[in-house]
């Protein structure tokens, strides 16, 4: 298991991953370390257990809101269909009413 070596605010880790998850972990870890120097910028703390926790809620919080919009979507994809649905089924019951007209007529 391939151990990669990362830089978040001032301190150095050492992580765990998967085999060619490498660079993939890197990516990680430099988005979240722009995201704590970021904070830092802000709150002025030496408390890196509190920049981390900071950058975890945020991080969260982003996650919910791209879920939430997510769910947006997900709810208008569902309407489309519905109506797609609907338009198909008033589609086939005029068919059904034209047929059943001409069998009244023969």
């Amino acid at each position: 298991m391939p151990v990669v070596n990362v830089k978040i605010g001032d301190r150095d880790f050492q992580l765990a991953c998967g085999d060619g998850q490498e660079g993939h972990l890197r990516n990680l870890a430099s988005q979240l370390n722009e995201k704590v120097t970021r904070i830092s910028g802000k709150i002025h703390s030496n408390n890196d257990t509190m920049l981390y926790l900071m950058a975890a809620l945020m991080t969260q919080d982003e996650l919910n809101e791209a879920n939430q919009g997510t769910a947006n979507t997900d709810a208008e994809k569902d309407y489309e269909i519905d109506m797609a649905v609907a338009d198909a089924i008033n589609t086939i019951s005029e068919y059904v009413e034209t047929v059943a007209e001409r069998v009244e007529k023969a």
